[in-house]
């Protein structure tokens, strides 16, 4: 018979050896990289459907109408922008007419800080000479 250490021994060597395998197999896992599974479905892609276009031979007299339409919308777009492009002009020329009135305002002001400085100087100056 085998003594009771020795299988003692034996079976603490066979679960070290367990626990040796398990711990190296789960450090290996750690090793690696996961990379993350996306748990939402991808978003469902939109396709815009085919425009449809009629052919020449399909109402050609309804054709002749839609060409004056457009002619009449499209003067209809020019006259709109016409009327845009003047009203922001004249705010064009509104705001550099402010921006000269208020750079002439800050040329008046830095002229009289120059006066002032000058008068201080020239009243320290007197009173210099008259301690003189």
């Amino acid at each position: 018979m085998v003594p009771k250490r020795s299988i003692r021994r034996i079976a603490i060597a066979v679960l070290a050896l367990f626990i040796i395998a398990g711990v190296s197999l789960v450090d290996s896992d750690a090793q690696r990289r996961r990379r993350k599974r996306r748990s939402r479905p991808s978003a469902p892609r939109i396709t815009n459907p085919a425009i449809y276009q009629p052919s020449p031979s399909d109402n050609a007299n309804s054709n002749s109408e839609a060409t004056n339409s457009n002619e009449n919308t499209s003067a209809n777009m020019q006259t709109q922008d016409q009327q845009t492009i003047r009203s922001l002009s004249s705010q064009v020329d509104k705001l550099t007419e402010k921006i000269s009135q208020m750079d002439e305002a800050q040329r008046s002001l830095v002229d009289l800080e120059r006066l002032s400085r000058a008068e201080q100087r020239a009243s320290s100056l007197r009173t210099e000479l008259r301690d003189v």
